[in-house]
């Protein structure tokens, strides 16, 4: 009888060599700079990351990238110059012992360069990108590089009626727009910079885009009154020469249209790019209700404005239009943005519906000089993603909505039949063959999760599936498919903010060495709005380690996973209740390990409605303030098997479900033998850069 090691059973275990994918057909050439990699996970318990390696040898002698992540997939942080280069992987413990698995070797393409000259007009500009488009699709093994000279660039994007994208990329293959480090100024606020639907291969680097006029405009709070009949108002003046006048022609635009909201924010005078804290969330004020004194001057007349301003606040309006981000489209495959600064927009960053693939490395949305806030809306807004984006070095500043939104696409359930193992879908959907789904019950929360067997497509371009166990019960149906996987966030900074740092329903998601400072809602939030079905639902398999959260304001928690239902009433009227059924437990397998928390509001980590998750290895620090009731640190409800550890607790207070999972040593100083369990979160942390490491971080940003 031969004897085995404990060690030789933990190596055998990671002799799991796994295989990549380069999602490239064979003998193709990776069009992108950026290539996005993947690989067969490993099962081992003893795997705690995987190390990659990428070289221009096949001895990997000549290392260029050696980095560890903790999802099966990689996209580089700089892009790959043409030529050949090797990719190998390996599944590691926290010894850094592996087995590499046999390297895949990629074929970064040439490129073909059209220089745009300096003084070029915006329809000369037009044509150059259009031969470039052609070129693209003539020579599918190059790129095509437009490559801009000149430090600024005015772009006549058409009139406020037309609101058309000042470049119409739809279609592009295999291009690069290389700003030479420009500034791009948007003279038209209702244009997205650029629409990239049904585009391929895109790479977009090394400029920034800015608006001018600006789709908001920023006043001073001079002064506060009530009028001769009662009504209450306040004055304020534009902040600057620049800003846009409250009633100028583009921000009264479709006012009251669906889409083209009007919502204003209470911003901090003395910290740009965050709210008044005693006065949170959005703020309407429609025109009727402003008068123009003269002169840069405005009386509005407000209640709560009238209420929460202090003089000497910061008074935003936006002329915001959903879906106009400065990169648009839908159907976007292997879009990359590198090195790119957003200052304004009517939207958000970028808006890339039912993608495959975002990177966006080394950029930023930020809060120029002289003003309080970004962009209005969210800075990556992402519905049926079939592969979420990869998101390393970034920073978002002052964003008036959610920095991240990612769920996937719902789909109504019209007809239950065969015991509740076929259903009938609305619409018609693709929806492969062994992809796993959820039913979802409005009224209780209700979550039936299955895999689809068959799919069947109407003649009435209805969809029947077909599924290995019932669902008896559902209102809507999602599918993991969209649910963008692989999503990651690392080494990013999400400070200040009107809303979430990251609102996700994802699956297989990685958020690691990231700063959550100051938003004004949750830094990440993984939950459902049951009375909106476009709101998506569940995330399964994330894993959160490493992040510093700090100076969040959210009563639910700055870190909150929870389920809510639609308790009374339907659609937009039904009211906002927490589930608490046992059926209502859709967040499975997330874990939050080895992260700070300091200085929240509400809870420190709220999880509600899930099974088998993790919290383990935290420091979560004191509450804001001196809460006269002091709430608890952590708090777990209507879960199942979760497992709460080795928290450094400074309140000392935690509120945990008993739900037949693990919790032991949550109090404000851990037991010493609590190393060895937390070693391995150690040693990835030990692997991974702090957190929003070498990041150009407003002056108020907490920093390690």
């Amino acid at each position: 009888m031969t004897t085995v090691s404990a060690q030789q059973r933990i190596d055998s275990q990671l002799t799991c060599r796994p295989t990549i994918d380069t999602n490239l057909p064979p003998r193709a050439v990776a069009t992108s700079p950026f290539p996005d990699i993947d690989w067969t996970p490993c099962s081992s318990d003893r795997q705690v990351w995987y190390r990659v390696q990428v070289a221009t040898d096949r001895s990997f002698m000549d290392v260029s990238i050696d980095e560890v992540v903790q999802t099966p997939r990689f996209v580089p942080d700089t892009a790959l110059d043409p030529g050949e280069v090797f990719v190998r992987v390996r599944a590691e413990s926290a010894a850094g012992r592996g087995a590499w698995a046999p390297a895949a070797r990629v074929d970064v393409a040439q490129r073909d360069v059209i220089t745009v000259p300096a003084d070029a007009s915006t329809d000369t500009m037009r044509e150059l990108l259009e031969t470039a488009m052609a070129r693209g699709h003539d020579r599918p093994h190059r790129t095509t590089v437009v490559r801009f000279t000149g430090d600024r660039h005015e772009l006549d994007c058409g009139t406020l009626a037309e609101e058309e994208p000042c470049f119409d990329l739809s279609g592009a293959r295999n291009l690069m727009i290389d700003g030479g480090g420009a500034a791009f100024v948007v003279t038209n606020p209702t244009s997205s910079f650029v629409d990239l639907t049904e585009s391929r291969d895109v790479t977009l680097r090394n400029f920034s885009v800015d608006y001018d006029p600006l789709p908001f405009s920023e006043t001073t709070i001079i002064a506060k009154g009530v009028d001769g009949s009662g009504r209450p108002y306040v004055i304020a003046d534009v902040t600057s020469p620049d800003m846009p006048g409250l009633l100028d022609p583009h921000m009264t635009f479709k006012e009251g249209v669906a889409g083209y909201p009007r919502w204003g924010q209470l911003l901090d005078s003395g910290q740009p790019g965050t709210l008044v804290p005693s006065a949170g969330g959005v703020i309407n004020v429609p025109s009727e209700d402003i008068v123009d004194e003269g002169s840069g001057t405005y009386r509005l007349y407000s209640p709560r404005l009238h209420a929460e301003a202090e003089i000497g606040d910061i008074f935003r309006r936006q002329a915001r239009i959903n879906g106009r981000s400065i990169v648009n489209g839908a159907q976007i495959t292997n879009l990359a943005l590198d090195r790119i600064t957003a200052y304004a927009s009517p939207s958000g960053l970028v808006n890339p519906r039912e993608g495959h693939g975002l990177t966006v490395v080394n950029s930023a949305v930020r809060v120029k000089d002289g003003r309080y806030a970004s962009t209005n809306a969210d800075g990556i807004h992402g519905l049926g993603m079939t592969r979420g984006p990869w998101v390393e070095n970034s920073v978002f500043h002052g964003l008036m909505d959610d920095v991240v939104n990612l769920r996937p696409i719902p789909h109504v359930v019209t007809e239950i039949t065969d015991g509740g193992q076929a259903l009938t879908l609305a619409d018609s959907v693709a929806i492969p063959v062994g992809t796993e789904v959820a039913g979802y019950v409005f009224a209780d929360g209700t979550t039936t999760r299955t895999t689809v067997e068959q799919v069947d497509i109407g003649a009435d371009d209805t969809t029947v599936l077909h599924l290995a166990a019932p669902i008896t019960q559902a209102d809507v149906l999602y599918g993991m498919h969209d649910a963008a996987p692989l999503t990651t966030f690392r080494n990013d900074a999400f400070v200040g903010g009107l809303r979430y740092g990251l609102l996700l329903r994802t699956v297989d998601t990685t958020v690691e060495s990231t700063l959550f400072d100051t938003q004004d809602g949750a830094a990440m939030i993984f939950e459902n709005h049951p009375w909106r079905g476009n709101e998506g639902l569940m995330s399964l398999r994330a894993r959160v380690i490493n992040n510093v959260v700090a100076r969040n304001r959210d009563i639910a928690g700055s870190v909150q996973v929870g389920l809510l239902a639609c308790g009374g009433g339907t659609g937009p009227t039904c009211t906002r209740e927490r589930a608490i059924t046992e059926r209502a437990r859709p967040h499975e397998d997330l874990q939050f390990v080895a992260n700070e928390v300091t200085d929240w509001t509400g809870h420190g980590i709220a999880l509600r409605n899930g099974r088998r998750n993790e919290i383990a290895c935290n420091l979560i620090g004191e509450p804001s303030g001196s809460p006269q009731t002091p709430p608890a640190s952590i708090r777990t409800e209507n879960t199942a098997d979760t497992t709460v550890v080795h928290n450094r607790v400074a309140n000392g207070l935690v509120a945990l479900a008993d739900d037949g999972g693990r919790h032991a040593d949550n109090g404000p100083e851990t037991r010493p033998d609590a190393e060895p369990e937390c070693q391995a979160l150690a040693a990835a942390q030990s692997v991974s850069p702090r957190a929003a490491d070498g990041l150009d971080l407003p002056a108020w940003a907490v920093r390690d």
